[in-house]
């Protein structure tokens, strides 16, 4: 029952491997956090999660119904900042070929309680095989680089989406109906040496771009990372990241370096 159980910090993590410790380190940790800035009297609370269960009864198929929760709130001595308060639901089906090609679809419903919005939409992503195949690249599975591993993965997604109830947002003020297509790029590295300390250090660098074909605007997003594991298996981390760019469906904008106590499963 274990190893069906999801908990990551984003949804295409949802239907990484999990087969060993090196799988999982290309999964993006759910994330808790807490900072207090003596400078300015203030105190940010922030936790991102995603869980599902793959209910899918073949190793080629994926089935994951899936919750999310996004919330992120600063107190400080004047008026308190309202941050962020998202939640999701859906489910991810995906199946994978003999080509090495991989297919996913996500219908998602999104509420924004601090806007007040309310977003409907359906991802659908691709994983180029052919590129899977050249063994000279570290597409998918994990290829020593002098004293580096490193792993890559490439998606090609199409978003489409309607906005249900823009509520107060100003981003999504002027949207219904949006289409957008693009590519996710996703990087990991660790060391290959056999020293305790380094062997549980490793780093990891994204970036999406989604082009407009109908609707408001790009998305663009990019983050980077450094991870060291409290544990050898890789379920608890302490991360060290930056990240900057939109979201997906709600278009909120952040910009922000993070020091947060990730677990994954």
């Amino acid at each position: 029952m274990t190893d069906r159980f999801r908990l990551t910090g984003d949804i295409d993590s949802l239907t990484l491997r999990r087969d060993t410790a090196n799988d999982l380190r290309a999964v993006t940790q759910a994330e808790v956090s807490y900072t207090a800035n003596r400078l300015d009297d203030s105190e940010t609370f922030q936790v991102t999660a995603y869980a599902g269960y793959d209910f899918a009864r073949t190793e080629n198929r994926q089935f994951i119904p899936f919750v999310g929760f996004e919330r992120e709130q600063t107190r400080q001595s004047g008026p308190d900042d309202d941050g962020t308060s998202r939640v999701s639901a859906g489910f991810v089906y995906g199946a994978e070929f003999e080509s090495y090609d991989s297919l996913f679809v996500t219908p998602l419903y999104v509420v924004d309680r601090i806007h007040d919005s309310r977003i409907a939409s359906l991802r659908a992503s691709w994983t180029p095989g052919f590129l899977y195949r050249i063994d000279a690249l570290p597409m998918g599975n994990a290829r020593p680089m002098g004293p580096l591993v490193a792993r890559m993965d490439l998606q090609l997604r199409a978003q489409a989406g309607r906005v249900i109830d823009a509520g107060d947002s100003t981003e999504l003020a002027d949207t219904d109906d949006y289409f957008r297509i693009g590519p996710a790029f996703a990087l990991e590295l660790w060391p290959t040496s056999g020293n305790a300390f380094l062997s549980r250090l490793s780093a990891d660098a994204a970036y999406r771009r989604f082009f407009r074909v109908s609707g408001p605007a790009d998305v663009e997003w990019w983050g980077a990372g450094i991870n060291y594991s409290v544990q050898s298996n890789d379920h608890v981390t302490i991360r060290y990241s930056y990240e900057h760019g939109e979201d997906e469906e709600t278009l909120e904008k952040s910009k922000q370096w993070k020091l947060v106590l990730g677990v994954r499963f």
